[in-house]
């Protein structure tokens, strides 16, 4: 894992931007340093995790959650009106009766609340 973190920052950090910058080392150690514990991290949170519950009940139980409300939504606004909006127009319909029924999760609302979503989960952890 090392090595691809290394590689990563001498792709995307050093040889894009950062040594035209300044030759200083210190700054790509110091993100390598976070990427590494960020990495740590995860490994632990996903040594906790139940394998087997996760693939046979937890998601099963949340695709079909998932397919019970794309369901219900089709049927409100009408199977045959579904086919005939694009993709883009179904979207926004569903979008709408998702916020109608307060089942829209909050980050989809919009940009602004998808932002605020994102620092309140961020900061949660802290």
């Amino acid at each position: 894992m090392s090595g691809f973190v290394d590689k990563i920052l001498k792709d995307f950090v050093e040889d894009l931007w950062y040594s035209d910058i300044t030759p200083d080392r210190e700054a790509p150690e110091l993100i390598r340093a976070v990427i590494m514990d960020v990495l740590g991290e995860i490994s632990a949170r996903l040594k906790e995790i139940n394998l087997v519950d996760l693939l046979t009940r937890d998601i099963i139980d949340l695709i079909g959650d998932h397919l019970d409300l794309f369901r219900r939504n089709q049927a409100a606004i009408g199977v045959d009106v579904m086919g005939t909006l694009s993709s883009d127009e179904r979207d926004e319909r569903l979008k709408h009766h998702l916020m109608d029924s307060k089942e829209l999760h909050p980050a989809l609302i919009s940009s602004e609340c998808e932002y605020k979503v994102f620092f309140s989960v961020l900061l949660e952890d802290c």
